[in-house]
């Protein structure tokens, strides 16, 4: 199996999950697991995992928790009842559905208005959705890319959801060529109104997981190592805060962005980065760590770090509300001990025409 993580902390990583009531599901490469950082019954920083071949992007929202892995999209649903526990943990998503989507690049993904999961599809280079009949139905293309066909143009490289309706998808090129976008790294990028197809920021590198929150949209322009947010006046990236990698996702709460970086910078086909100048200007050592940012400071405020067993964090996910969340493997028994049940109907009191009454002995 894989190697073990080896994990540290700064001193003040608890304090911040029980100040804000939260847990931290995100998850590592090569190999794939899906991590969930919380607090154990002492307050210190326990880690739980689970190996899920291939995975990446994570969605979570209340009970529910979307996970992209190699060739599939996974749902998870939350067991326990409100206040219920489960051996001390107080969440245990159980997979409850997949979606086989195949090696399509399955990026951002996240729960729609309509319960319906959308995806950025890299491959076909489009936004699409989780079907039970086919590996997915395509939902939405850039008005630049002239077919849905498997050759990753321009290299949908985030997207999100706002009220449950797709609005925003950042692409690392608006070009129309196989493979294009990898000359384009620099300077390329956009954020595009699923709406409206209109360009809501452009000149960006490698525009990653767009975030509205407050009303500002945040994004990773990764390629430059920066997290920041579009001003809506100016349509320009306003940089807040450095990450000592290659940024890879990023989730909102309160005034923190939680942001997860990566050591290798170098993305195959697409040349010197930005970002490396940067680095190797100032010494800058790189990390593979989760970094909690405070956004009024541009500070990171806290972070863990993995030190072994993983090179790389390509999803997050925040959980409110959860201090301590588990979940269930495929294998092992657990899977198969571990039952919800749904309230049962209501069930009929008044009797059948046909029933013969009891007499009163």
């Amino acid at each position: 199996g894989d190697a073990a993580l080896e994990v540290s902390h700064s001193d003040g990583f608890a304090r911040w999950l029980s100040d804000h009531d939260i847990s931290i599901a995100f998850t590592t490469a090569p190999g794939g697991r899906i991590v969930f950082a919380g607090l154990g019954p002492t307050g210190t920083v326990t880690l739980f995992e689970r190996a899920f071949d291939g995975a990446t992007s994570l969605w979570a929202r209340d009970d529910t928790l979307l996970a992209a892995t190699g060739f599939q999209i996974w749902r998870f649903d939350n067991a326990l009842a409100e206040g219920e526990l489960a051996d001390g943990y107080d969440r245990l998503y159980v997979p409850q559905a997949a979606y086989t989507t195949g090696d399509v690049g399955a990026g951002d993904l996240a729960l729609a208005r309509n319960g319906s999961i959308v995806f950025a599809c890299r491959l076909f280079n489009c936004l699409a959705v989780a079907s039970e009949a086919f590996s997915f139905a395509p939902l939405w293309r850039p008005a630049f890319i002239s077919d849905l066909v498997p050759e990753d143009r321009c290299h949908i490289s985030g997207m999100t959801l706002v009220d449950g309706t797709p609005r925003a998808v950042a692409v690392t090129a608006r070009v129309d060529a196989a493979g294009g976008w990898k000359s384009e790294v620099v300077g390329g990028g956009s954020v595009i109104d699923v709406r409206t197809d209109a360009v809501v920021a452009d000149g960006l590198s490698i525009p990653t997981a767009p975030r509205f929150h407050r009303e500002r949209l945040w994004l990773l322009d990764a390629a430059t190592g920066w997290l920041g947010f579009i001003d809506p006046h100016n349509r320009r990236f306003e940089r807040v805060s450095f990450c000592p990698g290659l940024p890879r996702t990023l989730d909102m709460r309160g005034d923190y962005a939680v942001c997860t970086v990566a050591p290798d910078t170098s993305i195959a086909g697409a040349g010197p980065m930005p970002v490396d100048d940067l680095l190797s200007r100032h010494s800058i050592p790189t990390r593979c760590a989760v970094l909690i940012v405070d956004t009024r400071t541009g500070q990171v405020a806290e972070w863990l770090q993995i030190d072994g067993g993983a090179d790389d964090i390509p999803g997050l996910a925040l959980l409110p509300g959860s201090r301590r969340p588990a979940a269930i493997g495929l294998d092992g028994s657990d899977i198969r001990r571990v039952l919800s049940i749904a309230p049962e109907a209501q069930r009929q009191t008044r009797p059948h025409e046909d029933t013969v009454p009891v007499a009163a002995s």
